[in-house]
This record gives structure tokens, C-alpha cells and sequence, in this order.
């Protein structure tokens, strides 16, 4: 986030999210799995 920051960014923590679905858009392993998502992009305004 603070690499973000310096770069002009907004990012924002989910810890909220749907587990299966995110392993397999990003085609994890079987053995690994998401517990933190940080989207990053340009802020509003």
C-alpha cells in the first residue's frame, strides 16, 4: 500500500472474499490458497 502510495495509487485491503473462485482465476495450486487480495488503481477525481 505505501508502494502504491508513491506511486500515486489508491489500494485497498479484502479479507472478505470468495476463496475457490479467486484460486481459480488466478489458477493457484491445490496446496496454496488466497487469504488477502490488494487491488490497486488510479484514484477518483
Amino acid at each position: 500500500m505505501l508502494q502504491a502510495t508513491a506511486l500515486g495509487l489508491d489500494a485497498v485491503p479484502v479479507g472478505a472474499f470468495d476463496d475457490t473462485a479467486v484460486s481459480e482465476l488466478v489458477d493457484l495450486p491445490t496446496d496454496h490458497g488466497p487469504f488477502y487480495l490488494l487491488p490497486v488503481g488510479r484514484p477518483r477525481g
